[in-house]
């Protein structure tokens, strides 16, 4: 983690993994229950693959990412759009000292945003909490401007979009190779390990 070179002024926060935690296999044990196969399956069929980068990169919309998980589960034709929405949210969870990480930034007056690579399916389920929703100046989503992390135009989207220095900010994430590719442009990062990460007294630390 590099230290912040000037006074942090924003704190962007990655959602997946830190203001929320993502548990894959839960959410892959929910499809199964709509396919003939395996939740083992289900996971290498629908993650870390073309799949998921289309969706999170906005390549498509909400409902043709439904139509392709049914294809690829082989889920039932009775399965509706409104089901996939709420069986695919399964295992994603607002994450407590996240949430308290959130608190603590915008109580000391900075600014405070959310970038993530995400699709509109689990974006949504962050308008569904109250802090989420409210707290956070903006977000930044790649499903809206079209591209991914570690790309460095998602962070310079937020940079230009805010009027902020990379070095005005601090940026949180689960990911070291995000964490690296948000140093490269000149934000201080903190990387962020649930259970092994004090990530409050860090914050406190540098604001």
């Amino acid at each position: 983690m590099m230290q912040a070179a000037f006074p942090i002024l924003a704190v962007v926060f990655d959602f997946g993994n830190v203001l929320a935690m993502f548990d894959r296999p839960a959410q892959c044990r929910q499809l199964a229950r709509r396919s003939p196969l395996p939740a083992e399956e289900i996971e290498r069929l629908i993650w870390d693959n073309d799949l998921e980068i289309d969706a999170e990169s906005g390549r498509f919309d909400s409902k043709e990412q439904f139509r392709r998980v049914r294809d690829r589960i082989q889920a039932p034709p009775s399965w509706s759009y409104e089901e996939f929405l709420e069986d695919f949210a399964a295992g994603l969870e607002p994450n407590p000292e996240g949430l308290a990480a959130l608190r603590l930034a915008a109580g000391t007056g900075r600014r405070t945003f959310i970038l993530s690579n995400t699709s509109y399916t689990h974006a949504r389920r962050l308008f569904m909490n109250e802090e989420l929703a409210t707290v956070p100046e903006g977000y930044v989503f790649s499903f809206k401007v079209g591209t991914m992390k570690p790309d460095p135009a998602i962070w310079r989207h937020l940079l230009r979009t805010a009027g902020l220095e990379a070095g005005q900010c601090l940026y949180i994430d689960d990911e070291p190779p995000f964490c690296r590719a948000a140093e490269a442009l000149g934000f201080t990062a903190i990387r962020y390990e649930r259970g092994r990460t004090d990530l409050l007294r860090r914050l406190r630390e540098l604001l």
